[in-house]
């Protein structure tokens, strides 16, 4: 699979090089904002348990 992607990006043109760092930063994003809301999900529950 990374060589398959490695060599899409080897031979994007440049706009497309830009839409899949795009997506890749969206998706980092995405994971930063989930992995927030788990911590606080589970503070709720810590503090609903007391």
């Amino acid at each position: 699979m990374q060589f398959a992607f490695q060599h899409l990006v080897e031979r994007a043109p440049a706009e497309a090089v830009a839409a899949v760092i795009e997506v890749a930063n969206n998706n980092m994003l995405l994971i930063a904002a989930n992995d927030e809301t788990n911590a606080l999900v589970e503070l709720l529950r810590k503090m609903s348990r007391s």
